[in-house]
C-alpha cells in the first residue's frame, strides 16, 4: 500500500531548509498587521537611506506612468465627448480641484500610487462628492497605515486588518484611523473607497512591498557598503610614526610644532612616546614613537573585489523582485547584441503595459473618470453648458504615454509601412505615440485652414502690387519624400455621375 506522504514527495522531503513552517495557508492570515507594518518600516528606512532603493522605487514608477495616462470620452455623442474630456482635464489638472490636500493632480497622482505600491504595497483613496464649498468631485488619498483595526478592537469585531468583508470575501467597509493613538476612526463604505495594489493571491486583502523578499539582504549590503567606505576613509587618512632601530637608545626626537608630549607605559615594561603637533590645516595630529625594534604596520583586506561582486548579485536579485530585467533597472552589463536589447525592451514594454492596463486604469482611472463624470451630470453641469448627455455617458478609453523604443527610426518606418498597407489601424498607430487620432486630425485640419487663410491674405497683397501669386507648395514644401511624390502626382478628374431619373 502506498501512503499519501510517499505519493506526494513534496510534502515529505524538505531539502536544504530542513523544514518549512506555515501556520496557515490562508493568504490573509500569513501577513498579519504587525508583520506588514514591520516590513513597511524596513522598506521605508531603505528608501530614505540607500540610493539604489530610491532608484528602484522612483525610477520604475516614473517609467510606468511617464507624463500620465489621460482619458478620452468614447460615447455616441461627439459633442459630449469633447465636453467631458475637456471638463476632466481642465479641472483635475489643478490640484486644488482634485486632491483634498491640494497637493496632487490627476496625473501626478499616478506616480504617487505607483511609489506607494512599491514602498508599502498599497494606497487608498476616498471618493469625495461635491458640496457647498467645492463644486468639483475630489479624491482623498489615505496611506496604508491609516486603514487598520483600533488598539481597543473588540475580540468579536468583524474587521480584519481594517477591512470588513462580506460572506463572499468582498470588502464592505474600511476603518480609517483618525488619531495617532488608534482610538478614533471613520467608517468608509467600500463603494466610496479605492484600493490601489498590485496583483493579490486569492484570499489576500492587504498588500505588501515586492521588495520585502530582499529587505534582509539589502540591510546586509548596506552594512558592507558602510564598512567598505570606512575602510577607504581610513586608508586615505595620513598617519605618522617614528621608527627606531634596536640599537637606538637615544632620547626622544621632538617634531616641529609639537604642542604636547606624553609617555605611555606598556604592559611589557616598555614605553611608547606620543607627541601632538598642529598641522598646516590647523588640526591636531597624534604621532607615535614606538619602542626600539618595533614599527607600525597597516593590515588591509585582500578581497577588494568581493563587495563589488556581492553588490552586483544583490542588485540583480533586487531587480528580479520588481519583475524588470536587471540590465534595464540598473544598466548592468550583459546586452552586447541588438537582439538581446530588443528582447529585454520587449519584456519591459510588457510589464509597463500590464501595470497600466491592470492596475492604474482599472483601479484608479476608470473609477475616477466615471465618478467625476456622473457627479457633473448629477449636479447639472452639462445642462448648464447646453450639452445633451447620451445614454452611454460612461464609455471612455485611455491614452497611454508613448512606448519605449530603442530605434525610433527603424520602428517608425515599419509602422508607417504597416499603416499604408492596411496591416495596422490609424488609431493604433497614433496610440503607440501616446496621441489620439481624432485630436491629430483636428489639429492638422486647423493648421491647414490657418495656412490657407494666411496664403489667401498674402496673395491678395501680392495681386495689388502686380506680383506673381504663390501656390501652397511654394510656402510649405513637402517635408518627406513620400509627401513630395504624392504632391507630384497629376490630379485626375473623375466623371460626375448622371443624376438619377
Amino acid at each position: 500500500m502506498i501512503t499519501m506522504n510517499k505519493t506526494w514527495e513534496a510534502a515529505e522531503r524538505y531539502g536544504f531548509r530542513g523544514y518549512f513552517y506555515f501556520p496557515t495557508l490562508d493568504a490573509q492570515l500569513q501577513l498579519p498587521e504587525y508583520s506588514r507594518q514591520a516590513i513597511s518600516e524596513k522598506i521605508n528606512w531603505l528608501y530614505n537611506n540607500v540610493g539604489f532603493i530610491r532608484a528602484v522605487v522612483d525610477g520604475l514608477s516614473l517609467d510606468e506612468v511617464s507624463t500620465g495616462i489621460w482619458p478620452k470620452a468614447a460615447t455616441s455623442s461627439r459633442e459630449f465627448n469633447r465636453a467631458a474630456t475637456d471638463r476632466y482635464h481642465e479641472t483635475w489638472k489643478d490640484a486644488r480641484f482634485f486632491d483634498t490636500r491640494k497637493v496632487e493632480n490627476v496625473y501626478s497622482a499616478q506616480l504617487l500610487i505607483r511609489r506607494h505600491i512599491r514602498l508599502h504595497g498599497e494606497l487608498f483613496a476616498q471618493l469625495v462628492r461635491p458640496d457647498e464649498n467645492n463644486a468639483s468631485a475630489r479624491l482623498h488619498f489615505i496611506p496604508a497605515y491609516q486603514v487598520a483595526n483600533l488598539q481597543t478592537e473588540a475580540a468579536d469585531s468583524k474587521y480584519l486588518d481594517g477591512i470588513q468583508l462580506d460572506e463572499m470575501g468582498a470588502a464592505k467597509n474600511y476603518r480609517v484611523i483618525t488619531d495617532k493613538t488608534a482610538q478614533t476612526y471613520k467608517r468608509v463604505p467600500a463603494e466610496d473607497m479605492l484600493h490601489f495594489h498590485d496583483a493579490f493571491w486569492c484570499g489576500q486583502t492587504r498588500g505588501t512591498s515586492a521588495l520585502a523578499a530582499m529587505a534582509r539582504k539589502l540591510f546586509t549590503l548596506d552594512d558592507i557598503e558602510r564598512m567598505t567606505a570606512n575602510g577607504i576613509q581610513l586608508r586615505s587618512m595620513v598617519a605618522y610614526a617614528i621608527e627606531r632601530t634596536t640599537d637606538d637608545t637615544g632620547g626622544p626626537t621632538l617634531l616641529p610644532n609639537v604642542i604636547d608630549t606624553e609617555v605611555v607605559d606598556n604592559e611589557d615594561g616598555t614605553q611608547t612616546k606620543v607627541q601632538k603637533i598642529t598641522s598646516e590645516d590647523g588640526l591636531d595630529t597624534t604621532v607615535l614613537e614606538p619602542p626600539a625594534g618595533r614599527s607600525i604596520k597597516v593590515v588591509e583586506s585582500n578581497a577588494a573585489n568581493e563587495p563589488f561582486k556581492f553588490k552586483e548579485d544583490v542588485l540583480r536579485d533586487l531587480a528580479h523582485c520588481t519583475g524588470y530585467p536587471p540590465e534595464y533597472v540598473f544598466s548592468l552589463a550583459g546586452m552586447a547584441q541588438g537582439t538581446l536589447v530588443r528582447l529585454t525592451m520587449q519584456r519591459v514594454k510588457t510589464l509597463k503595459d500590464y501595470v497600466r492596463q491592470n492596475q492604474i486604469i482599472p483601479q484608479f482611472l476608470d473609477h475616477a473618470y466615471r465618478f467625476r463624470t456622473w457627479q457633473d451630470i448629477n449636479t447639472g453641469y452639462y445642462d448648464r453648458v447646453g450639452v445633451t448627455v447620451p445614454e452611454d455617458w460612461y464609455k471612455v478609453k485611455f491614452i497611454c504615454p508613448a512606448d519605449t523604443t530603442v530605434d525610433i527610426g527603424r520602428e517608425g518606418a515599419l509602422y508607417d509601412e504597416r499603416v499604408s498597407t492596411g496591416k495596422m489601424s490609424v488609431e493604433t498607430y497614433f496610440g503607440l505615440a501616446g496621441e489620439d487620432r481624432a485630436d491629430v486630425d483636428a489639429e492638422n485640419l486647423r493648421v491647414r485652414e490657418e495656412r490657407d487663410d494666411a496664403l489667401d491674405a498674402l496673395n491678395r497683397r501680392r495681386a495689388l502690387k502686380g506680383q506673381v501669386l504663390l501656390a501652397y507648395e511654394d510656402i510649405w514644401p513637402a517635408n518627406t519624400q513620400a509627401a513630395a511624390n504624392a504632391a507630384a502626382q497629376p490630379v485626375v478628374e473623375l466623371p460626375v455621375p448622371a443624376p438619377l431619373a
